[in-house]
């Protein structure tokens, strides 16, 4: 539906936005503007949604601060 591929899209550029922060936070800013970056960081973002590895390490987040509570 397309309410679904809005959210899809969403969470995706969110994603993508988180990597390029990742990124800078570790000196590597690369080249272009912000809006440039994020969209290169896309399909990066969308691979791991998809493949489940982003929920993989959602996982392990959520297990590791339930041993810490």
């Amino acid at each position: 539906s397309d309410a679904v591929t809005a959210i899809r899209f969403a969470v995706t550029v969110n994603a993508a936005a988180a990597l390029v922060a990742f990124d800078a936070a570790r000196g590597q800013g690369g080249e272009g503007d912000l809006v440039a970056r994020i969209r290169a960081r896309i399909p990066s973002a969308r691979s791991v949604l998809e493949d489940g590895s982003a929920l993989r390490v959602l996982q392990t987040w959520i297990e590791r601060s339930a041993e810490l509570a």
